[in-house]
């Protein structure tokens, strides 16, 4: 599973009581809760992953540049 087996589970779970509970309280059909439910928890774990990654993109940047900071004033306090 792309995003983990207990996530997975977590939305087999949630997906299973919309299509069984969303039909009771609306016109619309089992299988177009399921479609909807899954569609927005799949949408919902990217954005989660795509923010995760471009937190740790951001970081590992901050990172490189404090180090090119530190190499650029090494340098400059040897060469003086």
């Amino acid at each position: 599973m792309q995003f983990g087996a207990k996530k997975g589970l977590i939305s087999a779970l949630v997906v299973l009581v919309a299509r069984i509970l969303g039909p009771k309280f609306s016109t619309i059909s089992a299988d177009a809760w399921t479609m909807m439910t899954g569609v927005l928890i799949l949408v919902g774990l990217c954005i989660v992953k795509d923010l995760s990654n471009k937190k740790i993109k951001k970081l590992k940047m901050i990172q490189i540049i404090s180090l090119v900071k530190e190499l650029v004033e090494l340098r400059r306090i040897y060469h003086s």
